[in-house]
């Protein structure tokens, strides 16, 4: 696993969030990204839009495809969008296998 230390950065415009994920999503940091996107919809009015960037994540474990799809459920049950933006080789793998790539708009 590379030690890229985990990073979270959050862009937004109007009612679309982009959360930045950078680093390992697993156990230790799932967590936050959950809380992040949580708040997002929550607070982006009517019809969100979240993207999660995963083109800078090195590692992803079984708690941040969790997440993933928490937040992808929490979006479709609001009316809004969720979205999976340039995942990296080590996240389309672990999405691939698993078969969550076809719940998520893959941008």
């Amino acid at each position: 696993m590379d030690s890229m230390p985990w990073s979270l950065r959050i862009e937004r415009l109007g009612n679309e969030v982009v959360l930045r994920v950078a680093g390992a999503l697993d156990l230790d940091t799932a967590s936050q990204l959950r809380s992040a996107g949580t708040s997002a919809l929550r607070e982006s009015g009517p019809a969100p839009t979240l993207t999660v960037d995963l083109s800078e994540v090195t590692f992803l474990d079984s708690t941040g495809l969790g997440v993933l799809v928490t937040l992808w459920h929490e979006a479709r049950n609001i009316g809004g969008k969720f979205q999976v933006a340039r995942p990296s080789a080590a996240a389309s793998r672990i999405l691939e296998i698993t078969g969550v790539d076809a719940l998520f708009d893959l941008t």
